[in-house]
């Protein structure tokens, strides 16, 4: 990889981020408020139904900028804090202002218990059967588990023998897509969804995906690559939620859809998804994952009892998320994350 195409950063990938994560915003206040909670006031202009799509180009995006940095990390504990400094400050201050919403609005829907929130703290409520504090934090799960397995692949197998391993993973989830009993897909109930979560049988396809990208984009087109993705391409016809058990031809034309629009992004890199608007939108992202449905939900709930009309009521939540996110980027996530690593560097030197 040449030394310019090494430090790059992908302000289009980024953008593609932020339509993501508004994309599940858009289900969340559109269908999910309707199915979870009910409208009182008003018929929505618009009710979105694609919130798989949001998820399954977040898990993309993130195999490809997973595998990235590792190439910038010497050590696992390098790639353990750079991890822990991105996710955990603004997790941590969106989580405190859902339990603040929760407790003083109150606004429960989720009923969460205080014997929820240390399995919530460590990102692992499906795990430990845990309600989530707020209804985005299942895929944090599957993100931290990934971490595990890629870095076991990367740190201990070997990086020369990475492709191999992830041929094998997408081999283990075609199995267990096709022989287990899944008594529930978002949390652990049973055996056979303890072993779906804890190797990400659904949703390594994704994963795997994108780290293919990164090597297709970083100029690696040997044929263990191209295998690879035909492999992930033929795992994501048995492991696409909710289907199991048989192979969908509509679970494969989705995952292409998919693969194609993140290729297009890394590799044609459009203009459009430079503009500034758009780009900023991706660097909130993250945040505004994490603090839109209980805040949103909360925003919606009080409009309506006050006779608000439905489509204002979601405009108005939008914007007030949208708002929170861009205060928790500026004011948590990137002070937050500076930090943690320049504690990180201060230690490193005395030791």
């Amino acid at each position: 990889m040449s030394r310019s195409m090494k430090s790059a950063r992908l302000k289009e990938l980024d953008s593609l981020r932020g339509f993501a994560a508004l994309s599940v915003v858009i289900y969340h206040f559109t269908t999910g408020y309707s199915d979870l909670i009910g409208w009182r006031e008003g018929n929505l202009f618009l009710r979105f139904n694609f919130v798989r799509a949001g998820i399954a180009v977040f898990f993309v995006i993130s195999g490809f900028v997973i595998f990235y940095s590792l190439q910038n990390v010497r050590k696992p504990l390098d790639f353990l804090l750079s991890r822990i400094s991105r996710l955990i400050p603004p997790y941590y201050a969106a989580m405190s202002i859902t339990i603040f919403i929760i407790t003083v609005g109150p606004f429960n829907f989720r009923h969460v218990g205080l014997l929820d929130i240390p399995a919530n703290l460590i990102m692992a409520a499906p795990i430990f059967k845990s309600a989530t504090i707020d209804g985005p934090y299942w895929t944090l799960t599957r993100e931290i588990l990934f971490y595990f397995t890629i870095s076991i692949f990367y740190f201990i197998i070997g990086r020369d023998r990475v492709l191999y391993c992830l041929m094998g993973w997408l081999l283990l989830s075609i199995s267990l897509n096709m022989y287990l009993e899944i008594e529930n897909y978002y949390w652990i109930t049973g055996v056979g969804s303890a072993i779906m979560l804890v190797t990400n049988g659904q949703f390594s396809y994704l994963f795997v995906i994108g780290i293919v990208l990164y090597k297709i984009w970083s100029g690696d087109r040997s044929v263990v690559v191209m295998v690879t993705l035909a492999l992930a391409l033929v795992a994501s016809g048995f492991s696409e939620w909710p289907s199991h058990h048989h192979f969908s031809l509509a679970n494969l034309g989705s995952t292409l859809a998919y693969t194609a629009t993140v290729a297009i992004t890394v590799i044609w890199r459009p203009s459009v998804l430079r503009w500034p608007v758009l780009v900023w939108f991706g660097t909130i992202s993250y945040s505004l994952y994490l603090i839109h449905e209980t805040l949103g939900f909360y925003v919606i709930h009080v409009l309506q009892s006050k006779n608000v009309d439905a489509n204002i009521c979601v405009a108005v939540a939008c914007a007030s998320v949208i708002a929170v996110a861009a205060l928790l980027q500026r004011f948590v996530e990137v002070p937050g994350r500076a930090w943690v690593m320049q504690r990180y560097r201060s230690m490193q030197v005395k030791t």
